[in-house]
């Protein structure tokens, strides 16, 4: 029974290696679709470690800080370097610099999950929409009219 209240840590470090993982295959990449199945099985195991813990009552600070570190990651830090790597690869140069703009969502992740600013958890949708986005956009070359350069 004690290798039971520590199951719901073992989700939540399956979430922060599926995070960590994604970001590497983003990086090397940037058309790698594992990565963005690796976001889509990290917010499961995001999902699944609070149910868990509930169910076989354990609960205490050390997983609740782990749990918003393994957010961050996953549903902060992978899903901006794909939204990141999308705006890269299809902005002219004169708009470069408004793929760094993707990591607001790393900022936004981290004070919503420290801070508690924002009730409810919005961070797996928000990550699961990005990767839908590059999944559903992988054979379309995305060159924004209005931002072409002449």
């Amino acid at each position: 029974m004690s290798l039971l209240r520590h199951l719901p840590n073992a989700l939540t470090l399956g979430n922060l290696v599926c995070g960590a993982m994604a970001t590497v295959f983003i990086s090397r990449s940037y058309d790698n679709p594992l990565a963005v199945l690796l976001i889509f099985l990290g917010a499961i195991f995001d999902v699944m470690d609070g149910a868990v813990a509930r169910k076989v009552g354990s609960s205490g600070e050390f997983g609740k800080q782990l749990d918003s570190l393994a957010d961050v990651v996953t549903l902060g830090v992978a899903p901006s370097t794909i939204i990141f790597a999308m705006l890269q690869k299809s902005l002219p140069e004169p708009y470069l610099w408004v793929a760094n703009l993707a990591f607001m969502n790393v900022v936004c992740a981290a004070l919503r999950l420290c801070c508690c600013l924002f009730p409810g958890s919005t961070l797996p949708l928000r990550a699961c929409v990005c990767g839908a986005m590059r999944l559903l956009t992988a054979d379309l070359p995305f060159k924004p009219a209005s931002l072409t350069a002449d």
